[in-house]
């Protein structure tokens, strides 16, 4: 005689489907880390346009160093334009860890900021977040392997701006606020196509809110995003 219930025998389906989620997302993480480190680890990217972002980022990490030589030659333009985040970012960065760790923390926000934002959208609107692997192999996309840096960081920033602004709507907490603030600083300075983007993305986000979300807090959510644009406009 067996001793156990025959509906205890019965499997639970609602937890094998979470067994499976979670060995999904343990799969997820393992291949973001395989893809961070062919990052870190190689020397030369296949990327076309890598060595142009390494000189401007190293001319401007270094202009004012009288031993380069970099001022005599050239001139940092005095008003300001689009795509200058990427250089100033890995110039400045470049004077810690140096020019080459500075472009690979770049190229690795790159690849992996995309897929990891992706998880988190999913995650907060509560969708199947095994989806989250279809995401990896779509780091790799054109603008990625010509190296258009800038419109890689502006995609990653605008979705990852997009969870802040949902956590932001769920929890009124003044902690996304200065978050909200700079990825519209970031988007503003890295591409001049991806403020187009970035304001239809985040403006339908707060005005079709649910409706427990106030007009106060809508309009306190579109003022701080469109600050950085309104100032760099």
């Amino acid at each position: 005689h067996s001793f156990v219930h025959p509906e205890a025998a019965q499997p639970d389906p609602e937890r094998a489907t979470a067994q499976i989620l979670r060995i999904a997302q343990w799969i997820f993480y393992a291949l973001l880390l395989l893809m961070g480190a062919s990052v870190v680890s190689a020397d030369f990217l296949p990327i076309f346009d890598l060595p142009q972002h390494y000189s401007i980022s190293a001319i401007l990490s270094s202009y004012f160093d009288p031993a380069m030589g970099w001022a005599e030659d050239y001139r940092i333009r005095d008003d300001f334009i689009p795509y200058v985040f990427i250089y100033y970012f890995a110039a400045y960065l470049g004077k810690v860890i140096g020019i080459k760790w500075a472009m690979k923390v770049l190229i690795a926000y790159c690849v992996l900021g995309f897929p990891l934002a992706i998880n988190w959208l999913l995650k907060l609107y509560q969708r199947p977040r095994w989806l989250a692997l279809l995401a990896l192999p779509l780091a790799y996309h054109f603008s990625f392997s010509m190296g258009f840096v800038a419109s890689c960081v502006t995609i990653n920033t605008t979705l990852l701006c997009a969870a802040f602004t949902h956590r932001q709507l769920q929890s009124f907490s003044i902690t996304y606020f200065p978050i909200a603030a700079l990825c519209g600083f970031v988007v503003a300075t890295s591409h001049a196509l991806g403020v187009v983007t970035f304001i239809p993305i985040i403006a339908a986000m707060l005005i079709f809110a649910p409706s427990a979300t106030s007009r106060i807090r809508r309009a306190l959510n579109l003022t701080v995003l469109l600050i950085p644009i309104g100032i760099l406009g």
